[in-house]
C-alpha cells in the first residue's frame, strides 16, 4: 500500500445532468467504480463527496471516509435539479477547507464531474485555485461529459459561452495544476466508457 489518500469527489447534480440522465447515471457508476478501486488500493483511504449544483438546496457533503457502504448510501441520497447552477470553484473552496483542516498530511486528490459549463470562466476565475492546489500537492482529475455544440442562454446570468470554450478552459484549468499526474477525460456523448478506470489506479 503506497501513502493515504484523502479524495473529495465533486459530483454535477445541476441542471446539466438534468438534461441528460444516461450522463447522471454513468456519473453514478464512475463514482461507485473509482471509490471501490480507491479502497480496495488502500483501505485508509478517506473519500469525501461535495456535489455542485447551487440553488433549491440540492447541495450536499459527504465528509472523508474509508467506509464505502456510507458513501454508497450517499450517493443513493444525492438528487438534480433542473434549476440547480454548477458551481465547480465553491466545490474546489470546500475541498481545500476540509483538506487543510483534516488532512494536513495524506495525499490529496480532486475527481470533478461536469455534465456542462460553470456559472464562472474556470480559466480566468480558477487561476487562483489552480495556484493553490499546485502549491499544496493536490492532483485533480476531470470527467467532463460537456460535448455538444450548444449555446449556453438558459442561465439566469446569460453567459453564454459554447461547449468548446469550455472544454478548452478546463483543459487550461488542469494543465495549470501541473502535479501528481492529473488525467481530464472528455466523455462523447451516447458512448458507454470505462475510461474511469484510467484515473482509479
Amino acid at each position: 500500500m503506497g501513502r493515504k489518500e484523502a479524495i473529495i469527489i465533486c459530483m454535477d447534480n445541476s441542471e446539466w445532468m438534468n438534461r441528460n440522465h444516461y450522463n447522471y447515471g454513468l456519473q453514478l457508476k464512475c463514482v461507485r467504480s473509482y471509490c471501490r478501486a480507491k479502497l480496495k488500493s488502500n483501505p485508509e483511504n478517506a473519500i469525501g463527496i461535495v456535489t455542485m449544483g447551487i440553488g433549491c438546496g440540492v447541495c450536499k457533503l459527504l465528509k472523508p471516509t474509508s467506509d464505502l457502504d456510507k458513501i454508497l448510501r450517499h450517493l443513493h441520497s444525492i438528487r438534480i435539479s433542473g434549476a440547480a447552477l454548477l458551481d465547480i470553484l465553491e466545490a474546489i473552496d470546500t475541498s481545500l477547507l476540509i483538506f487543510e483542516r483534516d488532512y494536513p498530511s495524506n495525499q490529496k486528490r480532486i475527481l470533478i464531474f461536469t455534465g456542462g459549463p460553470p456559472i464562472y470562466n474556470v480559466q480566468v476565475s480558477g487561476k487562483w485555485y489552480a495556484e493553490k492546489l499546485k502549491q499544496e500537492g493536490i492532483g485533480v482529475d476531470v470527467v467532463n461529459f460537456c460535448l455538444k455544440d450548444w449555446n449556453i442562454v438558459e442561465y439566469r446570468w446569460r453567459i453564454g459561452k459554447q461547449s468548446g470554450v469550455w472544454k478548452r478552459d478546463i483543459n487550461a484549468f488542469v494543465a495549470a495544476v501541473k502535479n501528481n499526474n492529473n488525467h481530464i477525460i472528455h466523455i462523447q456523448p451516447g458512448i458507454r466508457t470505462k475510461t474511469i478506470d484510467v484515473i482509479s489506479r
